[in-house]
């Protein structure tokens, strides 16, 4: 290997024998001279060291920004992903990232013309744009730190289930409330059921309680809202909508969205008939309004509890006696058996359908054996979306409680998202 002095490669300085020393070796640049961006930049540099610092600065340069671009993205999927927040601001935070890719473009551009020119002015400017993006990218980290902390404090203490009686008309009605945010969803139970038993905890808990407030109310005559047990009647889900207007007006939560199960799904029709201009949207999970004969074979079928599976049963017995849930069913499928023999099979809810302004989201299970044909619902609603779960039964929102919430979320907020 050939060695040359400091002194020999410094003679070597102009264009027409043009040498620079370039990481410990001697280059022979004279032929790229002439097409060199620097132009007469480069003798500058002609038998010298070349100007090792800048190309550390590039190579930092491009090291910080592909590091930024790895945590800003996944910084963003966890957001996307894990967190429930309006679809309009993860776009607009998407856009954000998108339009910080033609600023580093920029920068590299400077950066690299000034390396290779060693012009101070272009590595300065790309030095400033180092600078602010790395204030973006401390900005942004600062804003995801403070959203998860805040998220937390808040979440802990939202999340929390508060259980409460209060004087609601004649009754004292029990309920309970999950989360304080500025969605209000009422969540109406089924027959024979209660808040506890029909939106269990890992259910509400699907739902982010910094985005809702929840409330689940046990209709007269069930869970909480005893005594006196419940009397079935044509007329129940009718009245059963009067106080749970009343009692979200005590709260101050209106305006609000209804959410129904089963039978609580006939009340929550009730309610948005009743409460007009108080009901934004409405859910309604394994809802039927009408009955057939197959319909009131099958309840016939269920009327004596004794006959049911042990584990049909126990759902029940965790929150009521042997004695009132064989009482409140046979009372209840004998009311479908009413409404089947003496209304022509159509609940009283049937004939409010038409006169609903709000729109309705039905959730049904594919495997569902109670409910009949959803058009005979949708197709005398204004505004209906159906949605089915192919593999779920009758409790499809306890079955499936993310799918279950995060379509109700969906639903309830789609018309704030197209506005915004």
């Amino acid at each position: 290997m050939t060695t040359f002095t400091a002194s020999e490669i410094s003679k070597n300085n102009t264009p027409r024998c043009l040498w620079i020393i370039y990481k410990g070796n001697v280059c022979d640049i004279t032929d790229f001279y002439p097409s060199h961006p620097g132009g007469a930049a480069l003798l500058k540099y002609a038998g010298k060291k070349s100007s090792l610092a800048l190309q550390v600065l590039l190579n930092i340069a491009f090291t910080y920004s592909s590091i930024y671009f790895i945590l800003m993205f996944i910084i963003f999927l966890y957001k996307a992903i894990t967190l429930t927040y309006p679809v309009y601001i993860k776009v607009i935070e998407g856009l954000l990232i998108i339009e910080i890719l033609p600023l580093e473009i920029l920068k590299f551009s400077w950066a690299r013309r000034g390396n290779l020119t060693e012009t101070w002015a272009y590595l300065s400017l790309s030095m400033l744009l180092n600078i602010l993006m790395g204030l973006i990218c401390v900005y942004f980290m600062c804003c995801v730190l403070e959203y998860i902390i805040l998220h937390f404090h808040q979440g802990k203490m939202s999340s929390e289930i508060v259980e409460d009686i209060l004087q609601i008309l004649d009754c004292k009605i029990g309920y309970c409330k999950y989360g304080s945010g500025p969605i209000n969803i009422l969540m109406i139970p089924g027959g024979v059921g209660c808040y506890k038993k029909d939106f269990p905890e890992n259910v509400l808990n699907q739902f982010d309680p910094n985005l809702v407030t929840i409330v689940c109310i046990d209709p007269p005559g069930y869970g909480k809202s005893r005594p006196p047990d419940r009397k079935q009647s044509i007329q129940r889900c009718q009245l059963d909508a009067k106080y749970c207007l009343e009692l979200m007006k005590v709260l101050k939560l209106e305006p609000f969205n209804a959410v129904g199960w089963s039978e609580g799904a006939r009340t929550a029709i009730h309610v948005a008939g009743q409460g007009k201009d108080l009901v934004e949207h409405i859910v309604l999970i394994a809802a039927s309004t009408k009955v057939d004969q197959r319909g009131a074979m099958v309840f016939k079928g269920m009327r004596n509890t004794n006959q049911w599976l042990p584990n049909a049963r126990e759902v029940y017995l965790q929150h009521y006696s042997e004695d009132f849930i064989r009482e409140q069913w046979a009372a209840l499928c004998d009311l479908v058996s009413e409404v089947y023999e003496m209304l022509g099979g159509s609940f009283l809810a049937h004939n409010v359908l038409p006169q609903l302004q709000c729109p309705v989201l039905l959730m049904y299970g594919g495997q569902d054996r109670f409910v009949m044909d959803p058009k005979i619902i949708s197709d005398r609603l204004k505004k209906c979306e159906v949605l089915f779960h192919a593999q779920a039964n009758h409790d499809v929102h306890i079955k499936y409680p993310k799918w279950f919430a995060q379509n109700v979320y969906k639903f309830i907020t789609k018309d704030e998202d197209s506005q915004k």
